[in-house]
């Protein structure tokens, strides 16, 4: 029990830590990049918590005997992983404070490469908590402060939410826009490999740290995982269902 009150906060942590690293411009460059490496040893450590889970499923894999949430649960584990490590690749071909000379394969846009999967990140992050909100209601539960926070009723807690909601949709169709905007500079646009990036011109902007931006950045991508979050919940739901009214 206490292993998993110390996986829920740890990856409360990794949760808060990622939302952040969305806003540079807010939080510095300086920031982004150090914590990104922590990120980088956070989830290694995270792999290692659930090491008896990965090595159960992979035996699974390879004997044919894993379907439905549990395959997919796996395959966007992988997918994570995978889009975590190029996320640390192209942010290092573009680094600015701590490998800020390391420059290869300049021919390439590794800023719009970098947002792109940072994006696909983002969305992979929000299904993998829907897949896992069981779990999550579950050890929160156990925290009867959290729970006591969430208990309020005026405002009604269920406007509150909606509102939450709505803010965290707005914000997820905005990142799918950016997607393909960037998509299309990926293709056609100049390499911004060798370049610095856009708005941190100028050593003192590297390392400046807007207090009053954070909070709102804060809020509003962890609106946008919660969003992405219920909506994955809400079809595996329907998807149960389903499943169950054919059975019976």
């Amino acid at each position: 029990m206490k292993k998993n009150r110390f996986k829920f906060c740890f990856d409360l942590l990794i949760a808060i830590t990622f939302s952040l690293l969305f806003a540079p411009a807010i939080t510095s460059v300086a920031f982004h990049e150090i914590a990104s490496i922590l990120l980088a040893v956070a989830l290694i450590i995270h792999l290692f918590l659930n090491k008896d889970w990965i090595i159960g499923m992979s035996k699974k894999i390879l004997s044919k005997r894993i379907r439905g949430k549990a395959l997919l649960s796996y395959l966007l584990n992988i997918t994570l992983l995978l889009d975590m490590l190029f996320i640390m690749v192209s942010g290092l071909l573009i680094s600015e404070v701590i490998f800020p000379n390391f420059r290869y394969f300049t021919s390439i846009n590794w800023l719009a490469l970098h947002i792109i999967l940072s994006i696909l990140g983002l969305l992979i992050v929000g299904i993998h908590l829907g897949l896992h909100w069981q779990w999550i209601k579950q050890i929160g539960s156990q925290y009867p402060k959290l729970k006591k926070l969430f208990s309020f009723r005026k405002p009604s807690r269920i406007k509150i939410l909606r509102i939450l909601l709505l803010i965290g949709t707005i914000f997820l169709f905005v990142q799918i826009f950016k997607l393909t905007v960037v998509s299309m500079e990926l293709v056609s646009g100049p390499s911004l490999g060798a370049e610095k990036s856009a708005g941190t011109e100028g050593h003192e902007n590297l390392f400046s740290v807007n207090i009053l931006g954070i909070l709102p950045v804060f809020t509003i991508y962890s609106c946008l995982l919660g969003s992405i979050a219920f909506y994955t919940n809400l079809i595996e739901k329907r998807v149960m269902n389903k499943k169950h009214t054919r059975t019976s």
